[in-house]
């Protein structure tokens, strides 16, 4: 593959089709369609996320995102590659991070020195309903000197308890997180059962090269991390002899890349049809 047709399938596959999508349904396609949509408190003129799919969907207007959360629940928050909106579909895959937690250095000495906020917490939302950390008091009386000391444990132990499956962003109310109990969003929740290494691996080459149209396996491993590098490894060849994913190189560049079996290469070389500025 050519440098230019590489640039194609990316942008084509990044793009989706350059927003011939509409409306709310236009707006769940394309989470879908790039796994996971980066969800950032980084604003000019707009919030980060808002520009992703302003610039891929029709008619976009931040109210589509939030009744996809709230009133559809067909999405949710959790961490892909970072804090992002992910196609609710895909949360069995994401329940090896839960499985796991706490599972960084931080979380782990938080955890244990205000592991006792997080049962009335819990039990404080599953009588008063979905709520915000301006819900809750700051009780301390002096900062502590983590890198977390600036912000109060309740509002920290509302996340830890998201990433640990407890519970689950409902809503954004200006911004801010609205959490409830996940039993009460996904009833079966805790029945779900973690898919296998092999499948979360799969899943891992998959959504990247839907999402990316191209990728290296160093790249694949960073787009969401769920399964072991060997695991990837061999799925990788696996997929490569059932014909479901091709291998090839890209003229000049000294690696190995992967697509789709569907991807059509005959096509990428026939230009992307108009030359508008897009803010990707």
């Amino acid at each position: 593959m050519t440098s230019e047709q590489a640039r194609h399938l990316a942008l084509q596959n990044q793009l989706y089709q350059f927003s011939e999508h509409k409306g709310k349904a236009g707006v769940f396609d394309v989470i879908k369609k790039l796994s996971y949509v980066q969800l950032d408190t980084i604003s000019v003129i707009e919030r980060a996320h808002h520009h992703t799919l302003y610039n891929r969907v029709q008619d976009y207007h931040p109210e589509l995102l939030n009744d996809l959360l709230a009133k559809d629940k067909v999405i949710w928050e959790y961490w892909a590659h970072a804090a992002g909106y992910v196609p609710l579909e895909d949360y069995p895959f994401y329940k090896i991070r839960m499985k796991n937690f706490p599972n960084g250095s931080w979380e782990k000495k938080f955890w244990e020195l205000h592991k006792d906020l997080a049962v009335p917490i819990l039990n404080r939302i599953k009588s008063d309903g979905p709520l915000s950390t301006k819900h809750f008091e700051d009780t301390r009386t002096t900062k502590s000197s983590e890198p977390w000391g600036n912000l109060k444990p309740a509002k920290i132990m509302l996340e830890l308890l998201m990433w640990k499956g407890d519970l689950i962003v409902t809503a954004r109310d200006k911004f801010q997180r609205v959490y409830d109990l996940t039993e009460r969003v996904i009833p079966h929740h805790q029945k779900i059962e973690l898919p296998s290494e092999q499948a979360r691996a799969e899943f891992m080459i998959h959504r990247t090269l839907q999402a990316h149209g191209l990728a290296t396996e160093k790249e694949i491993n960073q787009h969401i991390t769920l399964a072991p590098r060997q695991a990837v490894s061999h799925s990788l060849k696996q997929q490569l002899q059932a014909g479901k994913i091709r291998q090839f190189n890209l003229v000049g560049v000294n690696d190995t890349f992967y697509c789709l079996a569907e991807t059509a290469f005959d096509k990428l070389s026939k230009g992307l049809g108009n030359n508008q500025v897009r803010i990707l």
